[in-house]
């Protein structure tokens, strides 16, 4: 069997209850943390943000050799929903671990135990369950490591940042807007050796400029980032912070569906009926 050159290894935590600290949330104990995360209504929007936002950006990968590890509670009360929609993409894997682990030591437990011991470099990368990624991403993990391989012999990391993208914000309607910025979680990858005892959350993700040899590139789109009410990150700020490529309504529109493979009349119709059912509770 041929060597595998560079093992693309993805991480998603999918509304996994780590130990309190690791996000910011509402309550005092752990117990309080479970009912916010398994709260019917926010899981409901989870899984629509998982079926027309994540899911269609990693089925349109045109390299197929890549693994994603989706991270869950071993008592996530949609265990079967989820299944059901990633049933058809067989580099997801679905991993349920105990809840309220240290979110740190669980999330490198599981990246370690996934990459490939025999590969040569480990391509690490981290969605969030609201993000998505361009058709050519995993492709261009691969290829644009060629132009820095010969930083990597010297240093224990490197990085790709892909600092050109989208930040979907789902309010009253779902809006995008262009967004060129450092280090984003779904713009950024890590490489690492297999056998290297550290993971990606090792190093917050804006920090990682500062701790390790990064290569930007902003020609394209490469990435969207999920903004709404649920978000722990404060992307409203980091808009006001950042530039912004100019984009028409139009452009946005044929990118997300020729790149991204986002529908975006399909995404706009499920949150409006997402919120015509809270509507209706109240």
């Amino acid at each position: 069997m041929a060597v595998r050159q560079i093992q693309a290894l993805g991480l998603c935590r999918w509304s996994y209850p780590s130990q309190p600290g690791a996000f910011k949330w509402d309550g005092e104990t752990f117990e309080d943390l479970i009912a916010q995360i398994y709260d019917p209504d926010r899981l409901a929007m989870r899984l629509l943000f998982l079926e027309n936002v994540w899911l269609p950006s990693v089925r349109s990968q045109i390299d197929k050799d890549f693994e994603i590890v989706m991270l869950m509670g071993d008592d996530l009360p949609v265990r079967a929903e989820v299944e059901a929609l990633i049933k058809d993409v067989p580099q997801i894997k679905p991993v349920y671990m105990p809840t309220g682990r240290n979110h740190r030591e669980v999330c490198n437990e599981v990246m370690i135990a996934h990459r490939d011991p025999d590969a040569k470099v480990i391509a690490e990368f981290r969605l969030d369950d609201d993000d998505a990624v361009a058709a050519e991403f995993v492709a261009m993990a691969r290829s644009e490591f060629l132009k820095f391989r010969p930083m990597f012999y010297d240093a224990t990391r490197v990085a790709l940042n892909f600092t050109s993208g989208f930040v979907l914000d789902a309010g009253e309607d779902v809006t995008i807007t262009p967004v060129d910025a450092r280090c984003w979680v779904p713009g950024t990858v890590q490489y690492c050796r297999p056998h290297n005892p550290h993971s990606l959350l090792d190093i917050p993700h804006l920090d990682i400029w500062k701790r390790m040899p990064v290569m930007s590139d902003g020609r394209v789109p490469m990435f969207i980032r999920g903004a709404h009410a649920d978000n722990d990150s404060n992307l409203q700020r980091r808009l006001r912070e950042s530039d912004g490529h100019q984009t028409s309504d139009e452009e946005i529109s044929t990118i997300l569906q020729v790149r991204f493979g986002i529908d975006m009349p399909m995404l706009r119709s499920a949150w409006k009926k997402h919120q015509a059912g809270l509507a209706g509770q109240s």
